[in-house]
């Protein structure tokens, strides 16, 4: 008791000078702030000083600020009682208030970059500095900018973009009126093809520093042709007598990429200091087959080629893969219709602004505040990854590149133009790199018609077996049996070079179809992974040999068992020796070939009848050769294998899967296995205790965007569990099925509460909830329709059959 007495009075003195230190602390920075507002004329008439006094106020509350400080400071000051959210805004407000009372326009622009440089070294959210850069296209609603005048001292760069001929000389007029106001760099923007006498001479009457000329489609064709003279001609003697710099800005396409060299050797014959290189983007159906998206590397190697060869000439060259520009810090982007924004990539947009308070408010607002924050950190917002400015997007993006796609769904002349390219692709992986760039980014934004096609198919070979097993649905097909024709296959050639995946198999033995082999042939296995599911009866040496020779990925033989009876009892038939014996003829042909494929896995349909066996399963895996186990849990499909579901044995599964585990881990073989049980049910309560989702359940089925079932009878399907036929190959090509109402339909409703009842219940591995009784069990009727069930009852009637001791007939 002494001891803790005494440990609490130890506790208690530390507190105390814990908060007598905190205490004098904010006794000093009141001090502090009396002292700045005696002496703040004095300190804001020096920018230098300004600057120190400003560094040193966020040296001091660096912990508030580190701490995350709110970005709306006046919200901050609400919520906290320390003096560092209201310092903060006093002193932002003070420096403002200094800044606009700054007359002279070199002074006023040192003292706003000197407070600017320290709120972009902070990362802050509200500033006290105004912008200094400004993007002005000339248009109609130019007499509504009159509010920026008091800002104008304060830039250090003002560009006027004229977009066409007819808006150079409003364009000069603005650039002429503004160089007896301010000193800013000036900057004349305009088409390559707009150049000419007239137009330059305009230029140099405004006293422009730059002309920053576009070279975008329309000058392309022109520069290697008669127009590239006139050109040059023009620009040299603009550049000898206005003494102005010239730069050129660069629309990277498949057509300017091809004539760099000659852009660079135009821009060396006529002086230019600097070349800004930027990408494309393609809006319209006509400009996708011109966009670089489609190019090996995005033609990474052949800028920075250029870049080093401009280099040697003297020129700068500014790539799209420069460092992040913190846009949001300096830049105001007005547009021809007079709207503002806050930079190019149209973010933070305020409509148009009529007054010098307006425009304030809106520069100091939470939003400006909140994207400022974000961006410092890197954080960016959606239209970030838009953004033309270097460094700020992802400029291997699909919307990036294919503009169309950040709209919403692009329409279908778009789409098809889009797949058209891809199909140009003469490189296989750049292809498929495309391809799943496209295809992750239409399923994320939940489009229903696509331009990517599947990277997994699935092949239904044939229904018909020569083995009856009780769990398969081969009990309950009805009707004549079906193998799917060659031609049919052969159909579906051009789309195996998008495949990662194409897997033989279907409701019956595979290798019953005779045309197998010349299926597999047709198949890039150099590019794609193919795989076959068999029940192995069929694998005699001229197979196996066959299967190693075409380099068969993977093999799987369904086995369920250790033994004869077990065997017979799963799989009913009692040729458990010949399986065992082609695999060893499979495994053998391999090593003597000195070949690694196919892999051979085994696979095991866990139940109450053989769950016991699976770690001497494994065993004799090793044994037999093979590479890997396969391990699911049964799926009922008839009443009379209920009490076979592991679901009603669940301490008894978990117990052999983790027995599994140790035997893998002591033979040396891979092993897959389903989730645990308890672990299930485990992150289950932890989700529902905190409220969050469960993933699984949560996430946007990836099915139709990615897969594609081919039926024997040529029927799509859109995952191997469902059974919706989506259209036939014998009625349209791939394509039309694919974006046809069908499919466009099933994508709409997947993952929302109109989805079907196979979705509902669904039986994929990463959606479904293994302690949900329903995901374990889809009941056919004698028609091989699904059956409506209540599934409470039913699982009660199992589980007492079970307590009777009632087993699987």
């Amino acid at each position: 008791m002494k001891s803790c007495a005494s440990h609490n009075a130890a506790g208690a003195a530390a507190a105390h000078v814990s908060t007598s230190v905190e205490s004098r602390r904010r006794r000093v920075l009141q001090s502090f702030w009396w002292w700045l507002l005696r002496h703040w004329p004095w300190l804001a008439a020096n920018p230098e000083r300004a600057r120190f006094v400003y560094r040193l106020h966020y040296r001091l509350f660096r912990e508030w600020y580190e701490a995350g400080g709110p970005c709306n400071v006046a919200e901050g000051a609400a919520q906290s009682a320390d003096v560092a959210p209201v310092a903060d805004e006093a002193m932002r407000q003070a420096m403002r208030a200094a800044l606009l009372q700054t007359s002279d326009p070199l002074d006023a622009r040192e003292f706003n970059e000197a407070i600017a440089a320290v709120e972009r070294a902070r990362g802050l959210g509200a500033c006290a500095a105004v912008p200094s850069a400004w993007t002005i296209e000339v248009g109609p609603n130019m007499a509504r900018w009159e509010w920026a005048e008091p800002l104008w001292r304060f830039a250090r760069q003002v560009r006027v973009v004229a977009h066409d001929g007819a808006k150079i000389a409003p364009a000069c007029d603005l650039l002429e009126e503004l160089s007896r106001a301010i000193t800013a760099r000036l900057i004349l923007r305009m088409p390559l093809e707009c150049v000419s006498a007239e137009a330059l001479r305009l230029a140099a009457k405004a006293n422009v520093a730059a002309l920053e000329c576009v070279i975008g489609a329309g000058a392309i064709a022109q520069l290697k042709g008669a127009g590239r003279d006139g050109w040059q001609e023009t620009l040299k003697r603009f550049r000898a007598d206005a003494k102005s710099a010239v730069q050129f800005d660069v629309e990277l396409s498949r057509r300017s990429l091809a004539i760099l060299k000659e852009v660079g050797e135009f821009a060396k014959s006529v002086g230019a200091e600097r070349i800004h290189l930027h990408y494309g983007r393609a809006a319209l159906p006509a400009q996708v087959p011109d966009s670089l998206f489609f190019e090996s590397d995005f033609g990474r190697a052949a800028i920075s080629q250029f870049s080093q060869q401009a280099h040697t000439w003297g020129i700068e060259v500014v790539t799209p893969f420069g460092p992040p520009s913190l846009e949001p810090y300096s830049v105001v982007h007005l547009d021809a219709e007079g709207m503002a924004f806050s930079c190019g990539g149209f973010i933070c947009s305020h409509g148009v602004i009529g007054s010098l308070e307006e425009f304030l408010q809106w520069w100091d607002s939470p939003a400006w505040c909140k994207f400022r924050y974000r961006v410092s950190r890197g954080e960016f917002v959606p239209e970030c990854q838009l953004c033309g400015v270097v460094g700020t997007a992802d400029k291997e993006s699909v919307p990036y590149h294919l503009t169309a796609y950040d709209g919403g769904e692009p329409s279908q002349e778009y789409l098809d133009t889009v797949r058209v390219e891809l199909d140009r692709i003469g490189e296989d992986q750049l292809a498929r790199d495309r391809n799943a760039r496209i295809r992750h980014y239409e399923h994320s934004r939940g489009f229903t018609r696509l331009a990517s096609y599947p990277h997994r198919m699935y092949v239904e070979v044939t229904d018909e077996c020569n083995l009856r097993c009780p769990m398969c649905t081969q009990t309950i097909l009805q009707g004549e049996r079906r193998r799917i024709p060659l031609e049919l296959v052969r159909k579906l050639t051009p789309l195996m070079r998008y495949m990662d995946l194409i897997h033989f198999t279907g409701c019956g033995e595979t290798f019953l179809h005779p045309q197998l082999l010349d299926m597999l042939r047709l198949v890039p296995h150099h590019l794609c992974a193919v795989r076959i599911i068999t029940n192995g009866l069929l694998l005699d040496e001229h197979v196996c040999r066959e299967l190693i020779n075409l380099q068969l990925k993977d093999l799987w033989v369904s086995l369920d068992g250790t033994d004869a009876a077990t065997f017979e009892k799963i799989r009913g038939s009692k040729l458990f020796r010949k399986v065992l014996e082609n695999v060893r003829t499979l495994t053998r042909l391999k090593h003597e070939l000195g070949s690694n494929r196919p892999e051979v896995a085994l696979n095991f349909v866990a139940q109450r009848s053989n769950i016991e066996q699976l770690p001497d399963f494994i065993r004799l895996a090793k044994e037999l050769g093979a590479d890997a186990v396969n391990v699911g849990f049964l799926q009922v499909y008839t009443r009379n294998l209920l009490t076979e579901s592991l679901y009603f044995y669940q301490d008894l599964a978990d117990h052999f899967l983790k027995e599994a585990r140790r035997a893998a881990e002591e033979v040396g073989i891979r092993l897959y296995l389903p989730g645990l049980f308890a672990e299930a049910h485990a992150r289950k309560a932890s989700l529902t205790e905190s409220g969050a989702s469960d993933e699984a359940s949560s996430r946007k089925c990836v099915e139709p965007y990615g897969f594609v079932l081919v039926r024997a009878e040529g029927q799509l399907g859109p995952c191997c569990v469902n059974d919706a036929r989506l259209g036939s190959l014998s009625e349209a090509n791939f394509v039309e099925l694919w974006n046809g109402p069908a499919y466009r339909d099933f994508r709409r409703r997947v993952s929302t509460p109109e989805q079907d009842f196979d979705c509902e219940h669904c039986m994929l591995e990463g959606y479904k909830d293994i302690t949900e009784f329903e995901h374990h069990v889809k009941l056919f009727d004698e028609h091989y329709r699904p059956e409506q069930v209540d599934y409470h009852q039913l699982e009660a009637e199992v589980r007492a059959k079970i307590a009777e001791g009632v087993v699987a007939g």
